[in-house]
């Protein structure tokens, strides 16, 4: 049985304000317009410029796009689903067999804090779309827009925000459409949902860029990150560690686990306080690994110990490195399938001291593991995300 997709309940309403009588649209208007921007020209063009590590989306009979590497696409084909828009004077309709439909997925959608979608439209005409055609076609009211360019438009409905993107291939004929949108039943304040659009329209605009060819883009400290990353990302983990200081002076038990959720009930971190004795242990392993003792590793593999349970699962069979900055090691694991592939896993563990106590924030495969370095040392030597 087909599947039905409908990208975004915001396409739907995009194509219920389409009005023909062009003499109601209203128009730009500077005082409105302007009272909507909340972020400086330099913060946006920071967010435009900043680099981003990208990968190749590579499908079979899908042109290729470049997409964040901790990004995942599912792809559905005209045939798979049921689709029809009109954008300014593009048709687009799964029963023209033209359209190939790529949802991007990633924490923020998990979060169910965005969507993204691609559209790839096979068309011969290059000049359907244009920016004012989209304003005068699909946009009921435009003195909530706070962006436009040539070729991409961004603007407030409601309680969440709207980005179109396009670019139009001549060697193909077919058009790359960007489409995402904030969801307004999230509790973003108008400074995070304005700002992550303008990550969006990053997205949207490296979508035909090459890859980046390195592991990660590495910034400086905590701090960096917070300046560089939306401020829904570096908000969040701020609230999950928010009650970890209290928890630490006075409420943990040894032994006990604390894993708060985020608001998409998503776990990222745990903390946990440890025994005495279970530190030697973990200080004791973390050193063989460095060193590769295998007879140390043997003894505290996962199941003869209680420090698989409460630190680090480790097995001898696996290969390990480990890399120390500060209170932070970052573990990362080889394994062989059964089809003889390798697995890689990484874990990031902070160890952190409270007068006597001994604590483990631990992360296990986290989509940038510096990220996490950089978060957890700041918060071992602060008690708190929060910067000046």
């Amino acid at each position: 049985m087909n599947k039905i997709i409908i990208l975004t309940l915001s396409i739907l309403i995009l194509v219920s304000c389409s009005k023909t009588d062009n003499t109601t649209k209203a128009k730009v208007g500077t005082k409105e317009k302007n009272n909507l921007k909340t972020l400086s020209k330099e913060r946006i063009q920071r967010i435009l410029t900043t680099p981003i590590n990208l990968k190749r989306e590579q499908l079979d009979s899908v042109p290729s796009i470049s997409i964040p590497t901790n990004y995942d696409t599912r792809v559905f084909f005209s045939d798979e689903s049921y689709f029809e828009w009109k954008l300014a004077d593009l048709d687009i309709s799964t029963e023209n067999n033209n359209l190939i439909q790529i949802e991007l997925k990633s924490s923020f959608s998990n979060e169910n804090m965005i969507n993204e979608n691609v559209l790839l439209v096979t068309n011969d005409t290059p000049d359907l779309l244009t920016i004012p055609r989209i304003k005068e076609f699909n946009l009921e009211e435009t003195d909530s827009i706070y962006y436009e360019d040539s070729n991409s438009i961004i603007w407030k409905d409601y309680r969440s925000s709207h980005i179109i993107y396009y670019q139009y291939n001549r060697e193909i004929n077919t058009y790359t459409i960007y489409h995402g949108e904030t969801l307004g039943f999230r509790d973003l304040t108008p400074l995070e949902t304005e700002e992550i659009t303008y990550y969006m329209l990053r997205n949207a605009r490296n979508l035909h860029k090459a890859p980046i060819e390195q592991e990660g883009i590495i910034f400086d400290s905590w701090k960096d990150y917070v300046n560089r990353k939306p401020l829904v990302e570096t908000n969040k983990f701020i609230k999950l560690f928010h009650s970890f200081p209290k928890e630490m002076k006075v409420f943990m038990d040894i032994d006990e686990f604390i894993t708060p959720r985020s608001d998409g009930n998503y776990t990222y971190v745990s903390l946990y306080r440890s025994s005495i004795e279970t530190d030697k242990k973990a200080m004791k392993l973390f050193e063989a690994i460095a060193q590769e003792d295998k007879e140390i590793i043997t003894a505290f593999e996962s199941g003869n110990t209680d420090i698989s349970h409460h630190v680090i699962s480790i097995y001898a069979q696996n290969t390990y490195t480990i890399f120390k900055e500060k209170n932070v090691y970052s573990i990362e694991e080889e394994k062989t399938a059964y089809d003889d592939s390798i697995i890689k896993s990484k874990l990031i563990i902070c160890r952190i001291t409270e007068g006597d106590k001994v604590f483990y924030i631990r992360a296990k495969n986290p989509d940038n593991p510096d990220f996490y370095i950089k978060m957890f040392n700041y918060f071992a030597a602060h008690k708190t995300l929060k910067v000046e």
